[in-house]
């Protein structure tokens, strides 16, 4: 399959082959550099995924890869439960986010980042949590969290990448540790900003993963994205089909 000659395959196939070993592309990446994502994941033989984490990094975080870190806990692997991990680093506030949003941004964006929390553009039972470590933070103990958000001007489910330095006063860890799926994902995006006041939300009261899950709504765009078996799909058709051929059979005139 790698051998094949990049040149004559079409720029969909190419694009599935990037999203089977967990590299995004946008519709502003251009063919030439499509071709380039290609040979670099050839010449270092970046692995297939899983298919249940097509939609996942697994190991690759950014443009820098983030070590495994075992520290004897849960989520030395990936691991779902993200509201503990969320309450024991540092408070987010606003002091927090203009220290790494920045305060020359106009108020109208944090507030529509909020709304877009609101409205359910992250999946809160797509976040995992792992320890890593990073040649970028030597010595350091950090976390990651992953998830998938939906855009809200196109309706593109990115997959963003979050890392924070792992202790109650740690701080968040921008590129290229942090990244984001969406064209300005390499720096610091409203995506990122949306999982801060996620984490404000957590962080401010006492509700149960279980609970956070049934308050806050999820945009059924992203559970379509999951991967489902093919025998739901085909059962959902043959259903479709012989519904269709009932009704037909109604509307013919009786003799």
């Amino acid at each position: 399959e790698d051998e094949s000659p990049i040149e004559g395959q079409p720029q969909a196939v190419l694009k599935y082959y990037l999203l089977n070993r967990g590299v995004e592309t946008t519709e502003s990446t251009t063919p030439d550099e499509i071709r380039k994502l290609v040979r670099n994941c050839i010449e270092i033989k970046k692995p297939v995924l899983n298919p249940y984490n097509v939609v996942e990094p697994v190991k690759w975080i950014g443009f820098e890869p983030l070590d495994e870190l075992t520290l004897g806990d849960k989520y030395d692997d990936w691991c779902t439960d993200f509201v503990e991990k969320m309450r024991s680093i540092k408070a987010v506030d606003d002091a927090y986010i203009d220290r790494h949003f920045g305060t020359e941004r106009a108020q109208y964006q944090r507030a529509k980042a909020f709304a877009v929390l609101k409205a359910g553009n992250i999946g809160l039972s797509t976040i995992k949590v792992k320890n890593v470590q990073s040649k970028e933070r030597p010595g350091k103990h950090l976390v990651a969290f992953t998830f998938q958000c939906l855009s809200s001007h196109r309706s593109v489910v990115h997959n963003v990448y979050v890392v924070f330095e792992n202790n109650s006063e740690g701080e968040y860890v921008p590129s290229p540790l942090t990244y984001c799926g969406c064209e300005n994902g390499a720096f610091f995006c409203s995506h990122m900003l949306v999982f801060l006041y996620l984490v404000r939300c957590v962080q401010r009261n006492d509700l149960s993963q279980d609970e956070m899950l049934k308050i806050l709504p999820e945009y059924k765009k992203i559970a379509l994205n999951r991967p489902c078996l093919i025998e739901f799909t085909l059962m959902h058709d043959k259903l479709k089909r012989e519904r269709a051929q009932v009704m037909r059979q109604n509307k013919k005139p009786k003799a």
